[in-house]
């Protein structure tokens, strides 16, 4: 298992790992495998139109609600992430716990989209849940996504910004949520203030 999902108890999923080098890539291949940050930095230099991953980071791949991929989000062992230089992050994200499922098939098997940040707090709640659930990179994306996701689902709860006090207390909000079916099409925590 990767050390980052060793460490936030998270499931490798349908991630990737990159290899240890790129002997099994063409020699005309877009994509380039550093051993380490620094001979990352030497091919960038070198090859500035190509995608240089470093070998054994973690490989999320950012979609879109077309099903598009739009970019590629590496995670270092020590939970360093990055993006690919160039890509689109914005609008796009990655599904935590959908075995193989497409987007469409995901939303069907749901009560109510719930959408974290990243992908170690996506997956926890999908541990949690049973259920997929979206992972946004982080927060500034998170409200453009959940806005995506209303406009494509309008009639799917919506359930996102809610890192509440831990991972604990927000399973149990979410829960509390789909058992009791509260009645709305779109609902976010941001404006929730404790009273």
């Amino acid at each position: 298992s990767h050390p980052y999902l060793a460490q936030k108890h998270a499931r490798v999923g349908d991630l990737k790992v990159v290899p240890q080098n790129g002997d099994h890539l063409s020699a005309d291949s877009i994509i380039k495998i550093a051993s380490d940050r620094f001979d990352a930095k030497l091919l960038r230099e070198n090859y500035p139109e190509c995608l240089v991953l470093t070998s054994s980071d973690l490989l999320l791949f950012a979609q879109g609600i077309d099903g598009s991929i739009w970019s590629v989000q590496t995670i270092q062992a020590n939970g360093t992430k990055l993006f690919a230089a160039g890509s689109k992050k914005e609008h796009t994200f990655h599904i935590a716990g959908n075995n193989g499922l497409a987007l469409d098939d995901v939303i069907n098997s749901v009560p109510a989209i719930v959408i974290a940040e990243g992908y170690a707090t996506a997956d926890t709640l999908s541990q949690a849940l049973e259920i997929p659930v979206i992972a946004a990179f982080d927060s500034g994306n998170l409200p453009k996504v959940a806005q995506d996701l209303h406009d494509a689902y309008p009639n799917k709860p919506i359930l996102h910004g809610l890192y509440l006090y831990g991972i604990y207390e927000t399973c149990f909000f979410v829960i509390f949520f789909l058992k009791n079916k509260i009645p709305t099409s779109y609902k976010s925590m941001d404006n929730v203030t404790s009273g």
